[in-house]
């Protein structure tokens, strides 16, 4: 795999990567929800989030992107950057609202006025930007994390602290390149 993901086009990647991990994700995932250790958990804290960074294009979220930023601000990210893509229902005034209740978090969103929904290139321009502004910090970026205003990172497991052990190892492992989550 690795010899064909090398020479493989930006293009092709993806779905090199994808067949590789997802029968072995849905593996994992089904012997998981069936196990009595199944249960998410939406009140845990991974420190090393902080170094992190989560991405989000929006359009008309006011109905849930509070809750979105909210609950990823408790799970550890202190870093957010948001593409509002020409929402019209308020969703700016929540994030501002988050914002102002968060002076510990860098919160940047910017006003996208181009309302054609080219997600992967706007997201992939955001990623560099949020690269660029956060490179000069004391904590460099880790990782960056992708999510819709309705996705939610959360780890499913009865054992809290041994689910934190293992994200928080997973974040520090360099070698790492990808982490798949699971929609729960």
């Amino acid at each position: 795999m690795s010899d064909a993901f090398e020479t493989a086009s930006p293009e092709q990647r993806p779905h090199l990567l994808r067949s590789v991990t997802d029968p072995a994700a849905a593996a994992h995932f089904a012997s998981q929800r069936h196990s009595a250790d199944w249960q998410p958990c939406f009140d845990v804290c991974v420190p090393a989030l902080e170094t992190c960074a989560l991405l989000m294009m929006v359009k008309d979220e006011a109905d849930i992107i509070r809750q979105n930023l909210d609950h990823h601000y408790r799970l550890g990210f202190r870093r957010f950057f948001i593409l509002d893509n020409a929402s019209t229902d308020g969703t700016a005034d929540h994030t501002e609202a988050f914002r102002a209740a968060r002076p510990d978090a860098i919160v940047f969103c910017a006003y996208d006025p181009v309302t054609g929904y080219y997600q992967q290139t706007k997201m992939n321009a955001l990623q560099v930007f949020a690269q660029s502004y956060l490179m000069h910090e004391n904590r460099g970026l880790d990782w960056v994390f992708f999510v819709d205003a309705d996705e939610f990172i959360t780890c499913c497991s009865a054992n809290m602290e041994r689910a934190r052990a293992a994200f928080q190892m997973a974040l520090h492992d360099h070698h790492r390149k990808l982490l798949i989550f699971h929609w729960v």
